[in-house]
């Protein structure tokens, strides 16, 4: 899991705890298929100095989080970096423990489900005036469901078929950075394409809550495709 995932903490729009479990039903949730929406799942970690670590994301069918206000929001931008969307991030950096009631913490974590409007393909995190990252979504959501595939469902030598196709997703990012963004499309849509199709098995076993299957994956690679956009 990602780092958000394996922390432990309070959701701080209800004083509830949150623990891996509450994650892996959240991904779990979004990995079946539904006629919702497509949503995000966007987790991370944050610091009240801005340091922003982000976890493991997700794509799926589900239903986007209600809208709260914050101070920190998240823009949803296309490939030429225009603003599709801005999504409050709900932060709260006070955890209600049992029989200590509220602590002040240096960082937190979030775990928000956001709309994945048609041709986005990066996520900036602002807070305030401060701009904190900007993610390529179309790479981070390919690239940590190529870590959720277990070894066992690799053809040859898991470790090498994983760093291979982590490798391509990394040249994919090259070419969307320098606003290649067809050339990444095609790339993901050929080249990464046959190499999954070849070096996973058509069926294996997932056995924990998070794993994802190779029709999942290929589900996922074809809807970021499109979310890049038609040559």
């Amino acid at each position: 899991m990602g780092t958000a995932a394996e922390a432990n903490g309070v959701d701080p729009r209800n004083g509830r705890w949150i623990e891996l479990p509450d994650f892996d039903h959240l991904f779990q949730q979004l990995l079946v298929n539904k006629t919702d929406p497509f949503v995000l799942l966007v987790t991370g970690t944050l610091s009240q100095d801005n340091r922003l670590s982000l976890g493991q994301w997700a794509f799926g069918a589900g239903v986007a989080d209600d809208v709260a206000d914050s101070d920190v929001v998240v823009d949803m931008l296309d490939i030429n970096g225009q603003k599709l969307a801005q999504i409050p991030i709900p932060i709260s950096f006070t955890w209600f423990l049992e029989g200590f009631g509220a602590v002040d913490t240096q960082s937190t974590i979030f775990a928000r489900q956001i709309s994945l409007l048609p041709g986005a393909v990066r996520l900036q995190f602002t807070r305030g005036n401060t701009v904190l990252l900007t993610q390529n979504l179309i790479t981070k959501l390919v690239s940590d469901a190529i870590n959720l595939v277990p070894d066992v469902g690799f053809v040859g030598p898991a470790l090498q078929r994983r760093m291979a196709l982590q490798n391509m997703i990394g040249a994919m990012d090259s070419m969307m950075a320098a606003q290649n963004f067809m050339g990444a499309r095609q790339k993901l849509s050929t080249s990464f394409t046959n190499a999954v199709a070849n070096w996973l098995l058509d069926d294996y076993p997932l056995n924990n809550a998070t794993g994802i299957s190779k029709k999942q994956v290929m589900s996922l690679i074809g809807a970021m495709a499109n979310q890049i956009g038609s040559p």
